[in-house]
C-alpha cells in the first residue's frame, strides 16, 4: 500500500457506509482521519444489500480474500408477475463473463457479516448494520477517530484557507480537507453545489419519485406460506413485476432470513428526516397485487421506508477546492439497488488512491477535481442503468410491457447462447461490473497527475548497473 508523502488532516462529515469507507481508504493511504456523525450512536438499519463484482474486487484488495470460501452458485433471477404470481421467465448471467468482470464464486465474511453469492455477485448475508460494523472496524484499524453526536451547522475557511467545521455546541474543528458523506439530505451540499436541481415537474411525468419498503423475515416463517415457500431459493433473486411497482427478494444471513424490497413509483414521498424511517407494514398499499404479499409483509410489524427523489448535483467540489461531496451527498441513488453500496465504495477507493500521491497542500484542489472528473460520469452511467431497470420491471399495461414479457418468455425456450448474444452481454457487464475504481484513479495519475512539477518523482540520473550473461 502506497503511503502519501504528505499527511493531511481530513474531516469526514457523516459516519455511515460512505463515510466509513472513505475513512478506511484515506487512512490506509497515510492520512489522519476524523469522522463526525450527527447521530448520538451507531447507525442501525435492517435491510439486505447486494455486492456486485465491481465492489467485490475492491473488498478483495482490502484484504478480504482470506475470508473467501467456496460456495454454491446460481446465476439467475426468476421473474414473476406481481398481480398473479405467474412465472414469466428468467435472466441468466454467463459465468465466464462475470469472472472476466471480476466476480468470484464464494462466501465472504467481513467481521460479523457474511456474504452469499447470488447471480454470480454477492448478497450481504445480514443487514446494513453488519456491513456498518465491518467498515467501522476497518476504519479504526487505520487510526480513524469517530465522534458521535457532532451536528455540523456551518463550514468556513480560516486565515490560511483551511476549512473549519462549526458544530451546534459552538465547538470547531479545522482540517486540510472536508469530505461530505452526510447523505442524500447533505448540509454540505448547500455549500458546495449552488446549481443543485430537483426537477419541478408533475409526478408521473419526467420526475422520478420512488418509495421503497424493506423487511427481513425468518425463512422458517415464509416456508409456512403456501404460495411464497415455492419462491424461496438459496441461490437466486426472485423478482415480481407490477404496474408502476415491483418487488425483489433474496436470502440473507446464511439463508436463515429473507430480505424483501418493494418499490412503488409515484407514491407521495413525505419529507421525513434522513435516509429512511420506520412505518407499519399495514400501511403499504398492495392493491392489485397477489394476496401473498400482504401476508408476507404482515410477518413483520414494521418496514424500513426509504425515499428517492430524482436530484442532480452538478458541483461536488467547492470553490476553495477543500470540500468534496461523496456518496449519496454527491450522487443520490435509488435505495436498496444493486449499486447502493458499490458506488460509495468506489468513491472511497478513488479518493484514497488519488490522495496516496499528496505531496503538498496546494495539490489538494487538483486531486479533488480529479475525483469529481473520474466519478461523475461513472455514477451517472450506473444511476441511469438502475433507473432503466426499474422502469422495465414496473411498466404499466401496454405495448412496452407486452414486448418485455415476450422477451422473458424467450428465456424459457432458448437454452444456448450464440456468439453475438455473448458479446452483447459482455458489453453490458463490462461497462458496469467490469469497472475498477483503483485502476481508474491510477490511470488518471499517469496521464495528468505527474504533470505537476512540484510532485516528487524518482530521479532519472541514478546509476544503473547492467549484467549480461552469455550462455
Amino acid at each position: 500500500m502506497r503511503q502519501a508523502p504528505l499527511t493531511a488532516d481530513i474531516a469526514i462529515v457523516g459516519g455511515s457506509i460512505s463515510g466509513l469507507a472513505c475513512a478506511y481508504a484515506l487512512g490506509r493511504s497515510g492520512h489522519s482521519v476524523h469522522i463526525f456523525e450527527k447521530c448520538p450512536q451507531r447507525h442501525s438499519r435492517s435491510a439486505g444489500i447486494r455486492v456486485p463484482p465491481n465492489m467485490q474486487k475492491l473488498f478483495v484488495e482490502w484484504g478480504i480474500e482470506k475470508e473467501l470460501e467456496k460456495a454454491s452458485v446460481a446465476r439467475r433471477s426468476d421473474m414473476y408477475g406481481m398481480a398473479d404470481d405467474e412465472y414469466q421467465g428468467f435472466l441468466l448471467w454467463q459465468a465466464d463473463i462475470l469472472r472476466e468482470a471480476g466476480g468470484e464464486f464464494s462466501t465472504m465474511r467481513v467481521c460479523r457479516s457474511s456474504i452469499l453469492v447470488c447471480d454470480d455477485w454477492m448478497t450481504v448475508n445480514g443487514q446494513w448494520d453488519e456491513l456498518y460494523d465491518s467498515l467501522t472496524a476497518l476504519a479504526l484499524s487505520v487510526g480513524a477517530k469517530i465522534t458521535y453526536g457532532a451536528n455540523v451547522v456551518s463550514v468556513h475557511p480560516d486565515a490560511s484557507k483551511r476549512p473549519v467545521l462549526e458544530f451546534s455546541d459552538r465547538t470547531t474543528y479545522t482540517s486540510d480537507v472536508v469530505v461530505g458523506a452526510d447523505g442524500s439530505k447533505s448540509k454540505l451540499r448547500e455549500i458546495v453545489d449552488r446549481h443543485m436541481h430537483v426537477p419541478d415537474v408533475p409526478r408521473h411525468h419526467n420526475r422520478v419519485d420512488i418509495a421503497v419498503y424493506s423487511i427481513i423475515v425468518p425463512v422458517e416463517k415464509l416456508e409456512r406460506d403456501p404460495d411464497f415457500r415455492k419462491r424461496i431459493d438459496a441461490g437466486r433473486f426472485t423478482v415480481w413485476m407490477g404496474d408502476r411497482k415491483w418487488l425483489i427478494g433474496y436470502p440473507v444471513k446464511k439463508s436463515t432470513e429473507y430480505s424483501i424490497h418493494a418499490y412503488f413509483y409515484g407514491e407521495e414521498v413525505e419529507d421525513f428526516d434522513g435516509w429512511s424511517c420506520t412505518v407499519p407494514t399495514s400501511s403499504i398499499d398492495f392493491t392489485g397485487c397477489h394476496e401473498m404479499f400482504r401476508r408476507i409483509f404482515s410477518e413483520s410489524p414494521t418496514a424500513l421506508k426509504s425515499k428517492y427523489i430524482d436530484t442532480h448535483v452538478e458541483d461536488w467540489v467547492d470553490a476553495s477546492g477543500r470540500i468534496v461531496l461523496v456518496g449519496e451527498a454527491a450522487h443520490p441513488t435509488k435505495p436498496c439497488c444493486i449499486h447502493s453500496a458499490s458506488l460509495v465504495t468506489e468513491d472511497a477507493v478513488v479518493l484514497g488512491t488519488l490522495f496516496e500521491r499528496l505531496a503538498h497542500r496546494e495539490q489538494i484542489p487538483q486531486l479533488l477535481e480529479a475525483f469529481w472528473e473520474l466519478r461523475q460520469n461513472r455514477c451517472h452511467l450506473v444511476h441511469t442503468s438502475e433507473l432503466a431497470t426499474s422502469t422495465v420491471l414496473s411498466l404499466p399495461p401496454g405495448e412496452d410491457r407486452e414486448a418485455r414479457d415476450a422477451s422473458f418468455r424467450l428465456s424459457l425456450v432458448e437454452e444456448t447462447w450464440d456468439e453475438d448474444k455473448l458479446l452483447e452481454e459482455w458489453d453490458v457487464i463490462a461497462a458496469v461490473f467490469g469497472y475498477h475504481a483503483r485502476e481508474s484513479a491510477e490511470d488518471w495519475w499517469i496521464k495528468w497527475g505527474k504533470l505537476d512539477p512540484r510532485v516528487p518523482t524518482v530521479p532519472m540520473n541514478l546509476p544503473v548497473t547492467l549484467e549480461i550473461k552469455h550462455e
